[in-house]
């Protein structure tokens, strides 16, 4: 039987539409949680302009806020080379 990772996507895909800002601490809680539910990857935000999708506004903040569960990949989708450089400086910057 192949390999299959599950993957959590909620905080991400499910929150980018929704019509009001949802607080850091919020999505925080909710990534963590999936952390300590055992999904190993969970899709935590984007750094999609927050122009276009607000509720990305805070990718930055919330990567770096967020309690590491060792074993767990958080992952940040990245739609562009824009995106892929914010990404990168986040890396950089720790």
């Amino acid at each position: 039987m192949p390999d299959v990772t599950l993957c959590e996507c909620f905080a991400r895909d499910g929150l980018q539409h929704e019509p009001g800002f949802v607080p850091t601490a919020t999505k925080r809680a909710l990534v963590e949680r999936f952390a300590t539910l055992g999904f190993p990857r969970v899709e935590a935000t984007s750094y999609s302009n927050p122009k276009v999708v607000p509720q990305f506004a805070d990718a930055s903040e919330l990567l770096h806020s967020i309690e590491r569960k060792p074993g767990v990949f958080y992952k940040a989708t990245c739609a562009n080379v824009k995106a892929v450089e914010r990404a990168l400086a986040d890396l950089e910057a720790g």
